[in-house]
């Protein structure tokens, strides 16, 4: 099989979609030596395949990403006779693909539930373009049941073409090693400022134990994201202002550190497909408090504790409560909910549906 993949936006610092290709791939190529694959960018990136089956096509174009994706991708399909496509970026070529299969990712429906999350243009093109993606697919790929449930209430159409396929966890372990330090009072946050990811909220609950003469600090992890005026005036008009941190962007190496030397992680999402630094975090050791109602419950099971997210005074509580939380025998659950996610197992079920079959 000849399998083409469509790559256009993993150039620069990786957030969690960009972190998900790249680690898929790595995978892929470890456990497949049989298929032929193909990576189509429309620039150069620095992702450079191992495996000598794999060759990467790259494109120095200035022309727009989706125009690019629209009218060169299918030339590129018929000239290296490609039988399937992924496209990992959720918008998947709609003509010249007669006789190729396309398998798309949909991370979220973000752009239906939250939709003020999201950039007016990039809003504009989630909405002009995923529907007719989604009809186009011969399979569509998912990152938990989640996401499929929703996916399929939306457009139930897609019934019998939606397949679960997980995210796994890095190897920090084996990579970065454990550090031997007493963990820190404070609490760590990762994630783009922006309003899906309600930081404004865990401001609320640090102002509400702030009020019961219980000072805890806060470290925020990550790019600065988009519409963030509110969240960076909120901060800096807080009376928690000087409690917290803002580490900004910062490497896997870095990251693993911060989950070890925290309390524990927080992570309060309104809405997520997967929720990979949980993932993360249960895999540094680090107690967990992130969301009721919402994926987490389905990834991280009896591991963590849950919070409402719309309300501050849960999450206070809940910060309250970690104490206990901690001498309970929570590691062993962690540690079985961790034994269900590998890389590796995401590619053998990608794999799966490449082929065809349904996850």
């Amino acid at each position: 099989m000849r399998i083409g993949i469509v790559i256009r936006n993993i150039t620069g610092p990786l957030t969690g979609v960009g972190r998900f290709i790249t680690s898929v791939l790595d995978a892929l190529q470890k456990i497949d030596p049989d298929n032929t694959y193909f990576i189509f960018e429309k620039n150069p990136s620095g992702y450079v395949p191992e495996n000598k089956n794999w060759k990467k096509i790259s494109d120095k174009t200035k022309i727009p990403g989706l125009l690019w994706l629209q009218c060169k991708v299918p030339l590129y399909c018929r000239q290296y006779r490609i039988d399937t496509l992924w496209v990992p970026e959720q918008i998947c070529p709609f003509f010249g693909m007669k006789n190729v299969k396309i398998v798309s990712t949909i991370y979220d429906l973000v752009f239906i539930h939250y939709p003020q999350t999201i950039h007016s243009s990039n809003l504009r093109i989630m909405k002009l373009f995923i529907p007719p993606t989604l009809k186009k697919s011969h399979r569509v790929v998912t990152i938990s049941n989640f996401i499929k449930a929703d996916i399929e209430k939306h457009f139930p159409f897609l019934k019998t073409k939606v397949d679960p396929v997980y995210c796994g966890h890095p190897d920090w372990k084996e990579a970065y090693g454990t550090m031997d330090v007493k963990r820190g009072e404070h609490l760590l946050f990762v994630g783009n400022y922006e309003p899906r990811k309600n930081l404004i909220n865990i401001f609320k609950a640090l102002e509400i134990l702030l009020q019961k003469g219980k000072l805890v600090a806060l470290h925020i992890a990550g790019p600065p994201g988009w519409n963030n005026k509110e969240i960076k005036d909120y901060i800096e008009n807080s009376p928690v202002k000087d409690q917290v941190k803002l580490l900004g962007y910062i490497t896997e190496q870095q990251l693993s550190k911060e989950y070890q030397l925290c309390k524990a992680f927080i992570f309060p999402s309104l809405y997520e497909g997967f929720g990979l630094p949980v993932l993360e975090a249960l895999l540094m050791e680090c107690p967990v408090i992130t969301s009721q109602g919402s994926v987490m419950e389905e990834i991280a099971e009896d591991s963590v504790l849950y919070c409402d997210p719309y309300k501050p005074e849960d999450i206070a509580d809940k910060i309250l409560d970690l104490d206990r939380f901690i001498a309970t025998p929570f590691k062993s659950r962690y540690q079985k909910v961790l034994s269900k996610y590998s890389w590796e197992k995401t590619a053998q079920l990608l794999l799966k549906t490449f082929s065809g079959k349904s996850s």
